[in-house]
């Protein structure tokens, strides 16, 4: 099931308010502005937001925030996974969730997660954010002081939206790709109503 919204208006009116647990996978390349969207969307519903980096630094695992080659990158998804598991949410959270499919090694290889990294935890949509790569690599630059190259980052991109789509199909979950602010407000909807019935 892919959900790439031109409007809510319609189907709006054939959903009904989360009352369930909602585990919502938020993904995208690094510096593609997924935790500006995130706090922009960010309300008194939202129960709790994770970086998947994060919760591997909590568990006493040291990553560098500006460093997007990542070493042990099979081992970390046990550990971020752990660490999730440890908290205690009710049927009434809605829980926001910031990672990615595809990662950069030590090596300056693209790595794709496998699927079972995010199969049992109960995720039941996904957000794509996409944007320009021109303007990705500029953030980075700025940012973090990295240089990755143009075509690398349209790789991942590519690749991110390939595996978002393919995860939403194999578990038959809701998946928007957010790229324009003028879908702000159905992103939105996506977020805080149940799409399943």
């Amino acid at each position: 099931i892919r959900f790439k919204y031109k409007s809510c208006s319609s189907v709006i009116l054939l959903c009904r308010r989360i009352l369930r647990l909602s585990m919502i996978l938020v993904v995208g390349v690094h510096g593609v502005g997924k935790t500006t969207l995130i706090e922009e969307i960010k309300t008194d519903s939202i129960t709790a937001f994770f970086s998947i980096s994060d919760l591997i630094r909590s568990t006493g695992k040291e990553i560098d925030p500006r460093e997007k080659c990542i070493s042990n990158i099979n081992d970390n998804q046990l550990l971020w996974k752990e660490k999730l598991k440890s908290y205690q949410f009710t049927d009434e959270d809605i829980i926001i969730l910031d990672g990615h499919f595809n990662l950069i090694d030590d090596n300056e290889e693209i790595v794709t997660l496998d699927f079972n990294t995010f199969e049992d935890i109960g995720i039941d949509k996904v957000i794509l954010k996409r944007e320009k790569s021109e303007i990705i690599h500029q953030r980075l630059k700025e940012r973090d002081g990295n240089t990755w190259d143009i075509n690398v980052i349209l790789k991942l991109q590519e690749l991110e939206e390939k595996q978002s789509t393919e995860f939403c199909n194999i578990n038959q979950i809701p998946m928007f790709i957010y790229q324009s602010r003028n879908q702000f407000l159905d992103l939105k909807k996506f977020i805080y109503y149940d799409l399943s019935n």
